[in-house]
């Protein structure tokens, strides 16, 4: 038995040591036979063989595991008369022949085959011989070649202008789920994975004839890690000494050039993290004694305003803290931000009214925070 492609099989012989008397043999072709491995024929249901006295022909019955095998029943002798007629199986019936030849004088060949619709016994074997003699017989069953379609994944990351290359899976007669993985064929972002920019494409290839795929559900599955920012200010702290109603007080002790240089600022932010970080920063209201309230606009007794400036920014344009997280400026990874803060304390003076209802210590914190 041999399994051949697209290629022709040729220059094929047999030979026996010894043999001195004549000898004949054929070969009869099949399409559409299993090919995995070399399992051609059904290993299952096995191979029937049998050598028989005159009177006696065929083999024992075989099993096939499949529907549609097709059963193979072969009868020699070394007879001269090679008429083979009535080749069957006790299940199966009459099968056709397909080869009956031989040398008149002395031995001669008989090939019978049939479809088995479904898996079952075959029976017994049998033929008639045009003159009884001692014979031999073989049977076997070849399985049908099972094709299956295919389905092909493709996703894309910008609403179908680009797509990752097609993984395809031969599928089975047996429901089943499938996983592709697309994680290295591009850089995936929260912008690549929106709503109309990321897609998922499925489209199956049949074989042969008409053939139904059924596709019952499709989804994607994102595994990211967050940024979980590693930031760091220094100095942590900054005591201003006693203050006086309706002043501005810089942290480094005078006033802003335009832009602001480094030099002016008095605190560092320090990304120690691989990636970006957005800085946002808020202030407390300030604590001990009686409270003093933080404002945005002009403060006046027990009130107060913090205006943040960064190195490089036009002072005129500095955030103005309240006790909400609002952005401040971008640091990329391990690199660091400048800053720093003016704080105008209200009471007389200026457009300012007002005076401290008491003289008790002052707490305020301004919260950094990395997103």
């Amino acid at each position: 038995m041999a399994v051949v492609g697209n290629n022709n099989l040729t220059g094929t012989s047999w030979t026996w040591s010894g043999l001195t008397t004549h000898s004949c043999g054929c070969i009869v072709g099949y399409y559409g036979v299993g090919n995995t491995g070399y399992g051609v024929y059904d290993t299952t249901a096995g191979i029937s063989t049998r050598s028989n006295a005159s009177g006696t022909t065929g083999t024992a019955s075989i099993t096939t595991s499949l529907a549609n095998e097709m059963v193979i029943a072969a009868f020699a002798t070394q007879a001269g008369d090679y008429t083979w007629t009535s080749m069957t199986t006790a299940t199966l019936g009459a099968l056709t022949s397909e080869e009956n030849s031989g040398l008149t004088s002395y031995c001669s060949i008989g090939v019978g085959q049939k479809l088995s619709a479904s898996a079952a016994s075959t029976g017994a074997s049998s033929a008639t011989m045009g003159t009884a003699g001692a014979n031999q017989g073989i049977m076997l069953a070849l399985q049908p070649l099972v094709a299956y379609p295919t389905i092909s994944i493709e996703a894309t990351w910008n609403a179908g202008t680009n797509y990752t290359t097609a993984q395809t899976t031969t599928l089975t007669a047996t429901n089943a789920q499938y996983n592709f993985d697309v994680t290295g064929q591009t850089t995936w972002t929260p912008s690549t994975l929106a709503n109309g920019t990321f897609e998922i494409e499925a489209y199956a290839t049949t074989v042969g004839g008409a053939e139904t795929v059924s596709l019952d559900y499709l989804f994607a599955t994102v595994t990211y890690t967050t940024n979980t920012p590693s930031i760091t200010n220094s100095p942590s702290s900054l005591a201003f000494g006693t203050v006086a109603p309706g002043t501005t007080y810089y942290a480094n002790g005078s006033t802003y050039s335009n832009p602001v240089t480094s030099g002016q600022c008095t605190f560092t932010i320090t990304n120690s993290g691989s990636s970006t970080v957005n800085i946002a920063l808020s202030c407390s209201n300030a604590t001990g004694g009686n409270i003093w309230t933080l404002v945005s606009g002009t403060p006046s007794g027990d009130q107060f305003k913090i205006i943040a400036v960064y190195q490089g920014e036009n002072p005129a344009s500095g955030l103005v803290l309240t006790t909400s997280n609002q952005a401040f400026d971008t640091i990329a990874a391990s690199g660091t931000l400048k800053w720093d803060f003016e704080e105008i304390t209200g009471g007389t003076g200026s457009g300012k009214t007002g005076t401290f209802s008491d003289s008790s210590t002052k707490t305020e914190t301004i919260t950094i925070t990395g997103s």
